[in-house]
């Protein structure tokens, strides 16, 4: 990851307390940065922690460049305090739905994965790798896979 977008990922997760990343965010011309509205591009979840942004802990967790770290920690210590992990959040923290999902716990078990501060959120997650593959969702079963790979590499 390039010098730049760290410092668009840092000043994101520091304009919240959970630490969570919109699924968009626009730059001004005045360089702050802003989630998207609802449906400025893709749907009503565009300024949220939603589909897009579900993969933002397994991305966090593949870098070695430490910058990331902190992010990252305050998006797991922001999932450590929740009950489940849903199917996504308002950057505040409030879940959009009341179910939960592979394609936003996998990310969150491999980037908690081996990590002692986390292992309750591992225990947690571990759903996820129980579930067998079915071959009827690509992108949850991709990231599934994914995140697999990443824990058993770390």
């Amino acid at each position: 990851m390039n010098t730049r977008g760290i410092e668009l990922l840092q000043i994101l997760s520091k304009q919240t307390k959970t630490g969570l990343i919109p699924d968009f965010a626009w730059i001004k011309t005045d360089n702050t940065l802003i989630p998207a509205k609802p449906n400025q591009i893709n749907n009503q979840f565009d300024g949220d922690y939603s589909a897009n942004a579900c993969r933002i802990p397994l991305r966090l967790m593949q870098s070695d460049n430490e910058k990331l770290t902190p992010i990252l920690n305050k998006m797991l210590d922001f999932f450590t305090e929740q009950k489940f992990v849903y199917a996504g959040y308002t950057l505040k923290g409030k879940a959009l739905v009341d179910y939960q999902n592979q394609s936003f716990s996998a990310p969150v078990l491999a980037a908690a994965y081996k990590d002692e501060p986390y292992s309750g959120l591992v225990t947690s997650q571990k759903w996820v790798i129980e579930e067998p593959i079915q071959g009827k969702n690509y992108y949850d079963e991709t990231l599934k896979v994914l995140a697999v790979l990443e824990m058993y590499n770390k």
